[in-house]
């Protein structure tokens, strides 16, 4: 693959996961999948209609799963930085590999 062309910072894998999207100042949240991850980011296809504009502040939720194993949920702060209909691409600044209310996301 040729990323030098790519205006991406790193290169992005098609990781196909459920997830779930919701805005930094709601509680209400969308369902989506991923249609790919990289470190810096995630492009998402919501299921539903969901209220986003560039630069909203947005956490995610990601399920991810290898094969027949339990899924490894991961999440993900960020902000929008594209809406195209129901797609939306996030630059993430932070995540980890549990839900953010979990007290083992620390």
């Amino acid at each position: 693959m040729d990323y030098g062309s790519d205006r991406r910072r790193e290169p992005r894998f098609p990781i196909h996961a459920e997830a779930t999207l919701s805005l930094a100042t709601e509680r209400q949240t969308v369902p989506a999948t991923t249609g790919n991850l990289s470190g810096s980011g995630v492009y998402l296809r919501l299921l539903a209609p969901f209220p986003l504009s560039v630069g909203d502040e947005v956490t995610c939720e990601f399920q991810v799963r290898h094969g027949s194993e339990d899924a490894l949920p991961c999440w993900g702060v960020g902000k929008v930085v594209r809406v195209e209909g129901l797609n939306a691409a996030v630059e993430l600044t932070a995540g980890g590999f549990a839900p953010p209310e979990s007290p083992d996301a620390a």
